[in-house]
């Protein structure tokens, strides 16, 4: 099976979970509604606040329905929506170069799979990410130091000729050595006559 048949099959499975959790929460909307109506009903609280008759049922009926299915579905939705906004905390902490994110999948449930994939592919790239960030850091220490000593070395010898005691072959000798240490800082290798022929 190629990723993106896999990636469809992951997202057919999200939406059928987010037509669940909808469902859900108006399966139990519904049957807390029916439960507090008849509790209010039994005690009358229905007829002191709505007197109007069966308007003012149906009134109670839509004004308990809205209270109840806003607060379970906020809840369970912040809980369905917590890893993604984990997930997307970590990417903005990965934009900004910091790679030592990983993200927990402890809290997903066994048949939560789309989300563990993902979680576990987002902390698998940062880790890669954070090998190669290493990688570039040694390289470029490593690319700095290679200049640093041909470049200090140069600054001496230069220095060296500042003095106006040396004599016309000690200022050729150390000219000779400047052209050495810049050969060398970019990278020319004097080529050597073989001597078996």
């Amino acid at each position: 099976m190629s990723k993106i048949e896999d990636q469809e099959k992951m997202l057919g499975k999200l939406q059928f979970k987010l037509i669940y959790l909808i469902f859900f929460i108006l399966l139990i909307t519904g049957l807390l509604t029916t439960v507090i109506f008849f509790i209010l009903s039994y005690f009358k609280i229905v007829r002191f606040l709505f007197p109007r008759g069966a308007m003012g049922y149906v009134l109670a009926l839509l004004i308990i329905s809205l209270i109840l299915g806003t607060a379970i579905g906020y809840f369970l939705t912040m809980r369905f929506f917590k890893p993604l906004r984990e997930l997307s905390a970590a990417t903005k902490k990965i934009a900004n170069g910091d790679f030592s994110v990983s993200i927990s999948d402890s809290s997903l449930s066994e048949d939560d799979t789309e989300m563990q994939t993902l979680i576990a592919n987002f902390n698998s790239m940062a880790e890669q990410l954070s090998k190669i960030e290493t990688l570039r850091s040694d390289f470029i220490a490593n690319v700095s130091h290679e200049f640093k000593t041909p470049l200090s070395t140069i600054q001496g010898y230069v220095t060296l000729l500042e003095d106006d005691k040396l004599t016309p072959e000690e200022r050729k000798e150390i000219g000779r050595k400047l052209n050495e240490k810049a050969l060398t800082a970019i990278g020319y290798k004097k080529k050597t006559p073989d001597k078996t022929a």
